[in-house]
């Protein structure tokens, strides 16, 4: 994979939500977009890459879907937004709001921290020719 990452929301999927003590763990396969340029901008590759988002002392608005095709999401955390794309590695502290929409419904979460773990290997999806 080359050395820059991120996650590409829109192209991600949720495949559970779990609580985990006072934090909640979105369970995903995060679209991964690799590239020796800017990620999500220049030519790279396509990884599929198991994780979590794991959002401390979250808190869940409304219900989580069971799955979630996300077509479009964006994290909030203080004053800085991520409108559909997390750089890698994402680890960041203080007021967050997660929304993620897709044909399924809407995830919406909020709590004191966000960050990406990865719980399995990334694996080869495609080639990402701008």
């Amino acid at each position: 994979m080359e050395p820059n990452r991120a996650i590409e929301l829109h192209d991600t999927k949720v495949t559970g939500v779990s609580w985990v003590g006072r934090d909640l763990h979105v369970a995903i396969d995060a679209y991964v977009h690799a590239s020796n340029g800017v990620p999500a901008v220049d030519a790279g590759s396509g990884w599929i890459w198991p994780g979590v988002l794991v959002v401390e002392a979250g808190q869940l608005v409304g219900e989580a879907p069971d799955e979630l095709t996300i077509s479009h999401g964006g994290v909030m955390v203080g004053d800085e937004e991520y409108d559909n794309v997390l750089p890698l590695p994402f680890d960041r502290a203080g007021t967050v709001v997660v929304d993620l929409r897709g044909a399924d419904g809407r995830l919406t979460l909020s709590g004191s921290g966000v960050r990406f773990v990865a719980t399995g290997e990334a694996r080869w999806v495609d080639r990402f020719e701008p």
